[in-house]
């Protein structure tokens, strides 16, 4: 599907680059199609690898903003299996998006074919960059293929006890006047997608699965820094490192701390809002 979002006074004029973003949680949709729109870009979006390849054969997207943990098939095996299925010269620019910042992962990004890696959360500049350089790799292509683009990375924000709110004075930037509604949409999302996300770790503890547990603690860690709720994001991580080393006890641990960071999160986020509506 196509989105769109709001108009805001500080876009710019639309590029013809042809964009999917591959991202399955709705928050961060939302937040990269700001991203796109404030860069002057639109996208289509899909939700995983599977649907990934079933877009790339009706539509030759240029650029993949390629979420790397999906369901049924990840970031890693798309693009693998687009390098497979297609010629050189048709090969997307693929921009990895991540929450994870080790150079073991950016590493198996670019082996995999990737030309860019991205961490989350996505930094306006960082991504103005990445698709720039998506542009002038499309402008040097030349018959023997595609010329060869050096990787573009972003660190996150740095902590704070609960929120990290220049995350979400970023956002309020994109949105310009559309602020209010927009970021209040975000959170109220963001906060009713969390309670099942919860559950799903509880039950990947109590049935020990490790591998379901990392998807787990990933996602919550990734939509949480997109929003800059960074406790919750913080014990995102601290599962999904749990879910790879198969330490149950102490997922268990950590686990125990979710349902009151989320409340105390969920005031946190609304309070917000609810200054920037009143300023």
């Amino acid at each position: 599907m196509t989105s769109h979002l709001p108009s805001t006074s500080t876009s710019v004029a639309p590029s013809s680059l042809k964009i999917l973003l591959a991202e399955d949680h709705p928050v961060n949709q939302k937040v990269a199609l700001l991203l796109l729109k404030k860069c002057g870009y639109q996208a289509d979006v899909v939700v995983n690898g599977k649907a990934v390849l079933e877009a790339l054969a009706t539509c030759p997207y240029q650029v993949i903003l390629m979420d790397m943990q999906m369901p049924e098939i990840g970031g890693i095996q798309a693009t693998q299996q687009i390098h497979q299925q297609y010629d050189s010269e048709q090969w997307p620019y693929i921009i990895a998006l991540t929450a994870a910042v080790t150079q073991g992962d950016r590493d198996d990004c670019l082996a995999a074919g990737m030309q860019a890696f991205l961490t989350k959360p996505i930094q306006v500049q960082a991504l103005k960059a990445a698709l720039m350089a998506a542009e002038e790799h499309f402008s040097a292509i030349t018959p023997t293929g595609m010329k060869a683009n050096p990787k573009v990375t972003l660190l996150p924000n740095n902590d704070s006890p609960l929120l990290d709110t220049a995350v979400l004075e970023g956002i309020r930037t994109l949105a310009g006047e559309a602020a209010p509604t927009i970021l209040a949409d975000l959170v109220e999302d963001f906060l009713a997608d969390l309670p099942s996300n919860l559950n799903s770790i509880q039950t990947a503890i109590a049935q020990q699965e490790p591998e379901v547990l990392r998807q787990w603690g990933h996602r919550l860690r990734s939509s949480c820094a997109n929003l800059g709720a960074t406790a919750l994001s913080d014990l995102g991580h601290q599962l999904e490192d749990h879910g790879k080393a198969g330490t149950f006890p102490d997922a268990a641990a950590t686990a125990s701390h979710l349902q009151n960071t989320y409340g105390e999160t969920a005031i946190a986020l609304r309070t917000w809002v609810t200054a920037l509506r009143n300023s």
